[in-house]
């Protein structure tokens, strides 16, 4: 019985972090606004600066991680606030980010509070309208980030899950 051929992957083909960020691509989600603003959490300092980032050069036709990375080095926090849309083309930041090195410590839905595990139906569900924590209807597409250039250890989404349960009891 002949084996079974395993394709391989080329260089370019392999992923640069622990974060997929190449589900964004396939989802064509493109940024509407970029916000250096951390999650809103009770008694932590906020140390964020309310700075709209500029993430893509114009000119130079080319996304720009560097802006992002500066903020997450400095005394920032690595917070985001992203309003981002599936209408248009993908935006070159998610491969940027991914060679960059930068990876997504906790992504989170900015209606409805939930942290997100990376899975394609799992984003887009929460583009759609669903209730708020107001039990609202509100449409959906804003998100809050937490960036970070350290490398994230590799976790099932269970773990990610009860490490986030856990954090909030």
């Amino acid at each position: 019985m002949p084996k079974a051929q395993v394709a391989k992957t080329s260089k370019s083909d392999e992923r640069k972090t622990t974060t997929n960020w190449r589900i964004f691509e396939s989802l064509g989600v493109s940024i509407k606004e970029f916000t250096c603003w951390s999650y809103p959490r009770p008694r932590v300092h906020d140390s964020s600066c309310k700075t709209r980032m500029h993430v893509y050069d114009v000119k130079a036709k080319r996304a720009k991680p560097e802006n992002i990375i500066r903020h997450i080095d400095g005394d920032h926090g690595g917070g985001f606030k992203c309003e981002l849309s599936l209408d248009g083309p993908a935006s070159p930041l998610w491969r940027a980010l991914e060679d960059s090195g930068v990876e997504c410590a906790e992504f989170r839905c900015g209606v409805c509070h939930k942290v997100l595990i990376l899975n394609a139906l799992n984003i887009k569900n929460h583009f759609r309208v669903h209730l708020s924590g107001n039990r609202r209807n509100v449409k959906g597409g804003q998100f809050w980030l937490t960036l970070s250039t350290d490398h994230l250890p590799e976790q099932t989404d269970e773990e990610i899950l009860e490490q986030q349960s856990d954090r909030f009891e």
